[in-house]
């Protein structure tokens, strides 16, 4: 607007009033000046986070020390048995274990037959330190691979929490050092506020150009007293109005009342039914059990059969071909049915050893195997022949083919020399052949006979594998040819009355010597 004339008096113009300055504040500093207590909560707020935020700092730091010495100990902590134990399953370890056994064999086998300081024993010794050495080098570096794997994994999950606490602890002190740029600006702010004056007779607090605000206590109470009967009022008629509205449910017929559980009877009702049910269980077992009579221990084998007991083979075969501990007790146990075998009979001229069973499938093929094996392994020039021609299995055991064998011998179609193969354990094997009724008829009498002799003749032992003994005609031809028979029992297999019949048969047949193998007993039962 234009400017105001002067004001003029009887002694002239006076002059204009000085001009007064106005300066308006903006944003942060118009709500500080309004009202410090805004100011001052802010500095307030300010300050706790400026004393939570070093306490936070300090406990990351705490956790990534303890992360660190974590991270340094899992570079020194030694292998875990865990991974020992991963390292004795792995393949090489086993592999080199058999290679370590079988070199041990050999040393101990000719240290025992002649001089121990004989050149070609201490050859075998070397032979076989070399293989212990190669042994603990594997085993050594299978350790070192799978524990580096591991810890690697156990180390990549430390590193990622000390990664992720570290940019936690840099925000952390970024914020900080906000905080402390925050209050420094605020205290400065402060610091350039107008004077505060409390106006007199009310303690109402005001700052410099703000004008006073009345205050009249009469009304304010009229206000609050009026509120709340206003709402005492609302609440009574809203009751009233839900007392005398009609009812929402409405009966449409009586209940019956429910009767009474009696729990005792309950209760010995369900205890009743429980033990008949497990009577009647027990009696089935029982009369199963009673039926069947299968072999389920050592004194079964031996109550069965007058025959002795020759063998204990700690576990079934199936088990031997998955598990590696329970193959190394089952070749121990053969071993020990060779040792017997050289001792008891080989050593009394016996050359011929067929390995039977009353019925098929109860382990006379692994037994046939694991014997002829260990019986080369110690030094037997070794023959084992697969005399089930119905149901070959020697050919797959030791993975060879079954092209031809004792079936083309019976028929005459080929000679010794050409279907015989020899495996990288020094044993030599002869497969069944591909079976036929010729096959059938020409295993009896003077053939059969012709053909042992053949067989015999340029071995220390011969091993056959038969076939079950109360199924085919042809294995009683070929176990009375025999100079030893073993009868093979296996565990929940054999039943106890065929286990008789077979023993019985083998009796009457008057072989020079004869036994029992039990397949399948308890790590106790084998040490019998």
């Amino acid at each position: 607007p234009a400017p105001l004339p002067p004001i003029t008096t009887a002694g002239g113009a006076l002059p204009p009033p000085p001009a007064t300055v106005v300066q308006q504040a903006s944003g942060w500093g118009a709500l500080a000046a309004m009202d410090p207590r805004i100011l001052v909560n802010r500095i307030t707020a300010l300050m706790q986070e400026a004393e939570r935020l070093p306490l936070m700092i300090n406990d990351g730091k705490r956790r990534l020390a303890v992360l660190q010495s974590k991270l340094d100990a899992a570079k020194d902590t030694p292998p875990s048995p865990l991974v020992l134990e991963a390292v004795e399953r792995d393949q090489d370890v086993i592999t080199q274990i058999l290679k370590t056994k079988l070199a041990h064999r050999e040393y101990e086998f000719k240290k025992n037959a002649g001089s121990p300081n004989a050149p070609g024993v201490i050859q075998l010794r070397q032979v076989w330190e070399g293989h212990e050495a190669r042994l603990v080098q594997i085993r050594k570096d299978k350790a070192i691979s799978m524990e580096q794997a591991m810890r690697f994994d156990d180390a990549r999950k430390i590193a990622s929490e000390m990664e992720e606490l570290i940019r936690s602890l840099q925000r952390q002190q970024e914020q900080l050092d906000l905080v402390k740029a925050q209050i420094t600006q605020a205290e400065k702010q402060f610091a350039e506020l107008p004077p505060v004056t409390t106006e007199k007779g009310t303690g109402i607090v005001l700052t410099a150009g703000q004008e006073p605000v009345g205050y009249e206590p009469e009304a304010s109470a009229l206000d609050s007293t009026d509120g709340i009967y206003r709402s005492l009022v609302r609440q009574y008629y809203l009751t009233q109005m839900e007392l005398n509205s009609p009812t929402r449910v409405r009966v449409l017929q009586q209940g019956s009342s429910p009767t009474r559980k009696e729990m005792k009877k309950q209760v010995m009702g369900t205890v009743f039914a429980g033990l008949m049910g497990f009577a009647v269980i027990a009696l089935g077992m029982v009369g199963f059990e009673t039926v069947t009579k299968r072999v389920s221990s050592l004194a079964d084998v031996k109550a069965s059969t007058p025959l002795p007991i020759v063998g204990v083979i700690p576990c079934n075969p199936s088990e031997a071909m998955r598990d590696p501990a329970r193959r190394a007790a089952a070749h121990e146990a053969i071993d020990r049915l060779r040792a017997h075998t050289a001792q008891a009979w080989l050593a009394r001229g016996a050359t011929t050893l067929t390995v039977t069973s009353a019925l098929g499938d109860e382990g006379k093929a692994f037994t046939a195997f694991g014997l002829a094996s260990s019986l080369a392994q110690s030094g037997y020039r070794t023959l084992v022949v697969d005399f089930d021609l119905r149901d070959p299995q020697l050919h797959q055991m030791a993975d060879v083919p079954n092209d031809a064998g004792v079936c083309e011998l019976l028929r005459g179609e080929t000679d010794p020399r050409s279907v015989l193969m020899a495996l990288p354990s020094g044993l030599q094997i002869i497969t069944a052949g591909k079976w036929s009724d010729e096959a059938r008829k020409a295993a009896t009498g003077e053939r059969l006979e012709s053909l042992l002799k053949r067989l015999k003749a340029s071995y220390d032992c011969v091993v056959i594998h038969g076939h079950a003994l109360l199924t085919a005609a042809e294995s009683v031809e070929v176990a009375r040819r025999c100079d030893v028979t073993l009868i093979c029992a296996l565990y929940r297999d054999t039943t106890m009355p065929l286990l008789k019949k077979a023993a019985e048969r083998v009796a009457a047949m008057e072989i020079p010597f004869s036994g029992v193998v039990y397949v399948g007993a308890t790590g106790h039962e084998a040490l019998c």
